[in-house]
């Protein structure tokens, strides 16, 4: 393949820096680590460089970073745990599974058909959580799903402390403040007649092209540990400290 470049007039001398964000920014920093002579500077935008077994201090970090945004961005801690729970309870059931599939407009691959099919729904939502994280932006955004401003504030208007006014809400009131979070990040539009959110579904980071891509970037050379503790550390099912068996399952299962 012939490879060609263009020289920019005059600049021969000129300093060269580098930029990126996430994964790019962790290349920013690295070429200018590796490449000094060539590049006079970086500037790496949330660019976990240390996230990699031999340097990471917690292993629960983002988790614990990803619920504290949501706490600081007005969700209610205590809301948020109960409309998880409540979408457990429901999971148990025939007629709570049927309650979720009609009302979150679940499309067939999403469908609840069994109690595990709860857990898998929960880390759907888990997933949303953990994105909106990082594309709450103090504006309208099309990056990974059309969204508004601070989409997460926006989100948390469901995810609010009890009003003593009204009482405690119904197990399936607290589930659909979660339907609202789904429905936000995959259908800000309103476009969307049914969600697809876990099974043979593209994920919350589909838009930025082959949906193996990233995973197999994290099997292969990238094997960054997270997990979860838990409260009051994090909204999420506790599964710290991480180990890397799950890490080479997983890889397993998935690429063989």
């Amino acid at each position: 393949m012939l490879v060609t470049f263009q020289r920019i007039p005059n600049a021969a001398h000129s300093p060269v820096i580098a930029f990126g964000g996430s994964y790019g920014g962790m290349l920013t920093v690295w070429m200018r680590v590796k490449y000094p002579h060539i590049v006079t500077g970086g500037i790496a935008a949330s660019a976990p460089v240390f996230w990699f077994p031999q340097s990471l201090s917690a292993d629960d970090i983002f988790d614990r970073i990803v619920a504290r945004t949501f706490r600081n961005s007005g969700c209610s801690g205590k809301s948020i745990l109960a409309s998880f729970k409540a979408i457990r309870e429901l999971a148990k059931t025939e007629e709570g599974r049927q309650y979720i599939n009609t009302n979150f407009r679940l499309s067939n691959e999403s469908q609840l058909r069994s109690p595990d099919d709860g857990i898998h729904l929960l880390t759907a939502i888990q997933g949303v959580m953990e994105t909106l994280a990082m594309v709450d932006y103090p504006y309208e955004a099309n990056f990974l799903a059309p969204l508004p401003a601070w989409p997460i504030s926006v989100a948390c208007r469901n995810y609010t402390a009890v009003d003593p006014q009204k009482g405690e809400r119904t197990t399936e009131e607290n589930a659909m403040a979660s339907y609202a979070l789904l429905n936000l990040f995959y259908n800000s539009t309103g476009q969307l007649k049914e969600l697809c959110v876990f099974g043979n579904c593209p994920g919350p980071f589909s838009q930025l092209g082959d949906p193996d891509g990233w995973p197999w970037q994290t099997c292969t050379e990238m094997v960054m540990p997270m997990c979860s503790k838990g409260p009051p550390s994090d909204f999420f099912p506790t599964n710290c400290p991480w180990k890397q068996d799950w890490q080479e399952s997983y890889c397993r299962t998935v690429f063989g």
